[in-house]
């Protein structure tokens, strides 16, 4: 896998994610890179800074996707990346994925709907600057209900197209032959390995070494908060679970 989590390619190819935002996060990322730098293998960490330079600091107008694998070992055999806006293309940016990569193998990961809403609730906060950030659970509480009740419904909006699985799947399998789903907890949180996914992939995973790293925890921020009743019920009405 690419060691930058996400390029944010496509959505930012079709206006899902700003150019400028995308810069932005690729520049965090890189003061990122260089305070870990040794903390994960060298090659890693070099392709990971290169990439987030190259995001930073050039025009998007002026590369492709695969300039962003210009730095990629030649010998890797398999290559992709992990981007959840992609879920949200429409289908004139999957015709733009499929040009690119050609008839690539594509991973939809299923999850629950409200954990993946409360998951991105708490992303939500973890975004925010410092001095904005709430501090204590009932002021975290107060400013979700404000999103949740904002009159744009721009971030709920956005959050209902991540939940229509059956959408972006059927998107996809009209343009790739080979789609598969995989769900989240099975992948994630209980470290099982699915044969249907090793024949899909054509390869075989060490299962040991696979649940030691599925199980390990990486965005634990506001891992002990739990949005309180208001705002499920809130939830729960918005996205009609």
């Amino acid at each position: 896998m690419h060691p930058v989590k996400e390029l944010h390619y496509f959505d930012t190819l079709c206006g899902l994610t700003p150019e400028s935002a995308n810069k932005r996060q690729a520049a965090k990322r890189l003061r990122r890179d260089l305070v870990t730098l040794g903390r994960r293998p060298l090659r890693q960490s070099l392709v990971s800074i290169s990439t987030n330079r190259f995001i930073a600091r050039r025009d998007f107008s002026t590369y492709s996707y695969r300039d962003l694998y210009y730095n990629f070992p030649r010998r890797k055999k398999y290559i992709g990346e992990i981007t959840p806006e992609y879920m949200l293309l429409p289908e004139c940016g999957i015709v733009r994925l499929r040009e690119a990569v050609g008839d690539a193998r594509i991973i939809l990961m299923t999850r629950d709907p409200i954990e993946r809403v409360v998951s991105a609730m708490k992303l939500l906060l973890r975004g925010m600057k410092e001095e904005r950030r709430p501090a204590t659970d009932v002021d975290k509480d107060r400013h979700l209900l404000s999103v949740l009740r904002s009159k744009s419904q721009k971030w709920v909006t956005r959050q209902q197209r991540f939940n229509d699985f059956d959408g972006a799947l059927h998107l996809y399998q009209k343009h790739f032959t080979g789609v598969l789903t995989v769900d989240y907890q099975d992948l994630a949180v209980s470290g099982r390995i699915d044969q249907s996914l090793q024949d899909f992939l054509g390869v075989s995973f060490n299962e040991k070494r696979y649940r030691s790293k599925s199980t390990r925890t990486v965005n634990s921020f506001f891992a002990d908060y739990q949005p309180g009743d208001a705002v499920m019920d809130e939830v729960h009405r918005l996205f009609g679970i």
